[in-house]
């Protein structure tokens, strides 16, 4: 459909079921599916409570392995099957019908073939999961990235998919040229594909509060990034080959367990790094030569006064150096050359 794009809705009727449906947006707004930030709120009759469970969306499917992978159905002979119903209380829908097959073999309309094994082909619906601890109220999350959204490759800018379960970014993410900002903070990240370097027109990467360690070498390509924010990931060490990002503007680190900031530094264009609460106790005196570093953030690390390098007071282009909460008193930076050409915090 020329000029419109899809967008999943989640919306409570007034007799309190689940509608899910698909809606239609001019090319001209921003698609943002945020179902974390989305929450349906039941209550008992003459009484009102926020809840805090959670009514997850995955993908229904058997676990039968030798199911995976059977291709196209018009290519296949079909088996006689017999509907069988699966119940879950803890599910919308609580009852989905399985076909299963009433042949142990593959059934052509000159006869049952023995030769060839009848297998089942199944294909992922959506449904919803309940939290069991309370049944009143729920909030949509996302266990796995949607592969609905390939459907949008061509005119999709903004996805937003925090707070969810998602433990992997698949490899089609490349595939979204046209996306300008990604946002999945609060999930289950290890590790990202190195498709995302695909992404050309991204300007904004959002992963806070996964649990990355390290960041691919394409991340590097992202040639239009102007705001990376990792806040509270799992990162040991500051990550490599970012200096190829020309446009960043905006680098967030800050709750990792870093614990040097390295000569490497030196190479980003960031205007602002933020550092705060790392194990920070080594400071390269390289991240004065920074060309573009205007706010250096390092509080609640690791740092002594004698690892402050004198030359981000006199030689840098910090005007905000910010290190409340470390092992010395702030106010002990003022016997510092160059104290009064920067901002102390």
């Amino acid at each position: 459909m020329r000029g419109k794009r899809n967008i999943f809705t989640l919306q409570e009727n007034k007799k309190g079921a689940l509608k899910m449906f698909l809606s239609f947006f001019n090319a001209k707004n921003v698609v943002l599916l945020s179902c974390a930030l989305a929450s349906l709120t039941f209550a008992k009759q003459g009484q009102k409570k926020l809840c805090d469970t959670s009514l997850t969306i995955d993908f229904y499917a058997s676990l039968d392995l030798d199911a995976e992978g059977n291709g196209n159905i018009h290519n296949r002979s079909l088996s006689p099957w017999t509907w069988i119903p699966k119940y879950s209380p803890d599910r919308i829908p609580q009852f989905l019908f399985e076909a299963q097959c009433s042949s142990e073999y593959c059934v052509f309309p000159s006869g049952v073939d023995i030769g060839l094994n009848s297998l089942p082909i199944y294909q992922d619906i959506l449904v919803l999961k309940q939290d069991t601890e309370d049944r009143k109220c729920f909030r949509v999350t996302f266990e796995r990235f949607p592969e609905e959204l390939q459907k949008l490759t061509a005119n999709l800018r903004t996805v937003d998919l925090s707070g969810n379960k998602i433990e992997v970014l698949p490899a089609f993410i490349g595939g979204f040229q046209q996306l300008k900002s990604l946002t999945i903070s609060s999930n289950k990240l290890s590790s990202l594909p190195n498709d995302i370097g695909k992404l050309k027109k991204l300007e904004t990467l959002i992963l806070n509060g996964n649990q990355l360690k390290q960041l691919p070498s394409s991340l590097g390509q992202l040639k239009s990034l102007r705001t990376l924010s990792l806040s509270g990931n799992h990162f040991k060490e500051f990550p490599n080959g970012l200096g190829t990002l020309r446009q960043l503007d905006v680098l967030d680190l800050s709750k990792n367990k870093i614990q040097v900031v390295p000569a490497e530094v030196a190479e980003l264009q960031a205007i602002e790094i933020n550092l705060n609460q790392n194990q920070i106790s080594t400071l390269s005196p390289e991240v004065s030569r920074a060309p573009r570093l205007k706010v250096l953030r390092l509080e609640e690390n690791c740092l002594e006064l004698s690892s402050i390098p004198i030359s981000i007071l006199t030689d840098s282009q910090v005007s905000l150096l910010s290190v409340e909460g470390n092992l010395f008193e702030v106010k002990k930076l003022r016997d510092l050359e160059g104290y009064d050409k920067v901002q102390c915090q």
